[in-house]
């Protein structure tokens, strides 16, 4: 859903596809804000010579995004943030 495209710093910029229309507003743009503040910087020395980062299909993309410890945590803290008790 963020995209930071590889560039020089003149062409650097971050780009936030499609929501679904459907989708909580508020849970959507903290979302992306937590990913801009907490989101991992990549320690490659030659971002452009990487490997693919997007798994081929739906179901594997599905097991990574249950897996992801990152993820978790991202849902948590949203939904305490937006139910607290």
């Amino acid at each position: 859903m963020v995209r930071v495209p590889i560039g020089n710093h003149r062409s650097m910029r971050t780009e936030v596809r499609a929501v679904a229309p459907d989708a909580n507003p508020y849970l959507s743009l903290y979302g992306i804000f937590k990913t801009g503040l907490d989101g991992e910087i990549s320690s490659a020395k030659d971002l452009r010579a990487g490997g693919r980062y997007l798994p081929d299909n739906i179901q594997t993309a599905i097991e990574d995004f249950k897996d992801s410890a990152w993820i978790a945590k991202i849902l948590v803290e949203t939904c305490r943030a937006v139910m607290p008790n």
